[in-house]
C-alpha cells in the first residue's frame, strides 16, 4: 500500500516506510512518522554541520583569492577550481517556515457566544436541536461528528448566514470574529496575491507596520507568486493567504472550518502553535486528531442529533465516552447532553431491589494497576532504547532496522492500551 496523507497518528499507526518530496528530491525513511521525524532531525543536524565545515573553508580560499591569487602554477589552479567546487557545494535553498502569529484579541468582557436551545435543520430534516453552550474568554473548542451531521451549518448559523430553526445565536457586545470556510472562499480570483491585502505597500501587523511584500514572504510566496491570480493558486497556496488576511483582522474569536485541508505538516506545526498561543477564543471543525489533541481545550461532539460537550481534547473525549459506554444502560444511550461529557450511571437512581455497587477497586483490579505501572515502564524502556537504534539507523544493517521498527509499532500498541487501561483504573480508583 502507498498512500498519500498528512494525517500523523495515522501514519504512526500504520505505516513502516515514508517517502518525503523536498528540493526536487526523494528521501526515504524506516519507520513511522515519529521515527521519521527523529532520523529527520539528525539528517538537519548532519547537514548544518556539512555546511558549517564547506563554508568555512571556502572563506579561507576566498581570502587566498582576494590577496591576488596568481594561475601560473598547477597547484594554484587546482586550488582556484577547488573554489568553484565549494561553491557549488554549498547549499543556498532558504528552507523558510511560515511565520504565524494572531493578532492580539481584543477585549471580549467574559461571555463571547452562547447557544440558545438551538435547532439546526436543512431543508425539512432535523441535523440537531437543543444545542446549549456557552463560550468565554480563552476557551478553544473542537467540533467533531460525522459527515453530514451539521457541524458546517451550525458555524453559519453562529455567522449569521443562516437562520437557525429553533433556538437563538447570542454574540458577546465585543466579539470579532475571523472566518476560514471549508471552500476557502472570500477570496476575489480576478486579484493577484499582493491586491488580496488591501490597497498600499504597508500592513499592520500586532500594532507595526510592515511592508506587504515582506509579510507575504513570511507565508512563502516569493515576489513572483505575488504577482499571480488568485484563481491559479493551489489549494495549499489559497490556506496560506487566507491566514494571511486573518491575522490583519484582530478577531478575538477564530472560526476554522477545516483549515488543515491541502496545509502541509510543517505548516500545520507551526498553525497548532499559533493556535495554542492566541489569546482569543476558536471554534474549530476538524479532523485532525493529532491538531485536536494539542489546541482543544473542550469537544463538541455530534450524537444522534444532539449534541454533546466533553472537557479536555480527542483523547479525553475518547477516554470518557470508553467508561460512559462501558457503564451505559439501554435507557442512558441516548446522548444526553451534559456539561462535562456523558452523564456518570452513579448518579443515576438504583432500580427497585438492585444492590449498591461498592466504590473503587475490588482486590484483584488494585494487583492489576500496581502491576501496569511497571509494565508501562519496563515499555517506555524498551521504546527508548528502540527509538536511539532507528536514529542511527545510517551504521545499522537493513534487516536489522526493519525488525526494530516493527517491534517498535509493537510497543506502540502496547502502550497505548497499557496507558487506556491505567487511566481507567486510576479514574475508578
Amino acid at each position: 500500500m502507498i498512500l498519500v496523507t498528512h494525517d500523523r497518528y495515522f501514519l504512526d499507526r500504520v505505516v513502516g516506510r515514508m517517502f518525503e518530496v523536498e528540493d526536487a528530491q526523494l528521501y526515504t525513511y524506516t519507520g513511522n512518522y515519529t521515527q521519521y521525524l527523529a532520523q529527520k532531525q539528525l539528517q538537519l543536524e548532519h547537514k548544518e554541520s556539512q555546511q558549517s565545515r564547506i563554508l568555512n573553508v571556502l572563506r579561507r580560499e576566498e581570502a587566498w583569492l582576494k590577496r591576488g591569487a596568481k594561475a601560473r602554477s598547477t597547484k594554484q589552479k587546482a586550488r582556484k577550481d577547488r573554489v568553484m567546487d565549494l561553491r557549488e557545494r554549498v547549499d543556498t535553498s532558504r528552507q523558510r517556515d511560515v511565520t504565524l502569529e494572531f493578532s492580539p484579541a481584543a477585549e471580549t468582557g467574559g461571555v463571547i457566544l452562547e447557544l440558545k436551545e438551538l435547532t439546526l435543520k436543512a431543508d425539512t430534516t432535523i441535523l440537531a436541536e437543543n444545542i446549549s453552550f456557552i463560550m468565554r474568554t480563552g476557551q478553544r473548542v473542537g467540533i467533531l461528528g460525522p459527515n453530514g451531521c451539521g457541524k458546517s451549518t451550525l458555524l453559519k448559523t453562529i455567522m449569521g448566514q443562516r437562520i437557525p430553526a429553533a433556538g437563538e445565536v447570542v454574540l458577546g457586545r465585543r466579539t470579532r470574529i475571523g472566518y476560514i470556510d471549508q471552500q476557502r472562499s472570500g477570496l476575489d480570483p480576478e486579484l493577484k496575491v499582493a491586491e488580496v491585502l488591501g490597497p498600499g505597500q504597508w500592513v499592520e501587523v500586532n500594532g507595526k507596520k510592515q511592508h506587504k511584500s515582506g509579510y507575504l514572504e513570511d507565508f512563502l510566496f516569493s515576489s513572483f507568486e505575488q504577482r499571480k491570480l488568485v484563481s491559479v493558486l493551489s489549494g495549499g497556496e489559497r490556506a496560506r493567504l487566507l491566514l494571511a488576511l486573518l491575522m490583519l483582522q484582530g478577531a478575538n474569536l477564530l472560526i476554522l472550518d477545516e483549515p488543515t485541508n491541502d496545509l502541509d505538516i510543517p505548516t500545520l506545526q507551526v498553525l497548532e502553535q499559533a493556535l495554542v498561543d492566541y489569546s482569543g477564543c476558536v471554534l474549530l471543525v476538524t479532523h485532525d486528531r493529532y491538531l485536536l489533541d494539542r489546541v482543544a481545550t473542550s469537544v463538541l461532539n455530534f450524537e444522534d442529533k444532539t449534541v454533546v460537550e466533553y472537557a479536555g481534547n480527542f483523547s479525553d473525549m475518547l477516554i470518557q465516552k470508553q467508561l460512559g459506554q462501558a457503564s451505559a444502560t439501554p435507557e442512558d444511550q441516548g446522548g444526553v447532553k451534559h456539561p462535562h461529557g456523558r452523564k456518570n450511571l452513579e448518579d443515576a437512581p438504583k432500580a427497585k431491589g438492585e444492590r449498591a455497587q461498592k466504590k473503587g477497586l475490588s482486590y484483584k483490579e488494585k494487583h492489576e494497576l500496581e502491576a501496569l505501572e511497571g509494565k508501562i515502564d519496563e515499555l517506555e524502556q524498551e521504546k527508548e532504547r528502540l527509538t536511539q537504534l532507528l536514529s542511527n539507523s545510517a551504521t545499522a544493517e537493513s534487516g536489522e532496522i526493519a525488525q526494530a521498527g516493527q517491534e517498535f509499532n509493537e510497543i506502540d500498541v502496547l502502550l497505548e492500551h497499557s496507558y487506556a487501561r491505567w487511566e481507567e483504573l486510576e479514574l475508578k480508583k
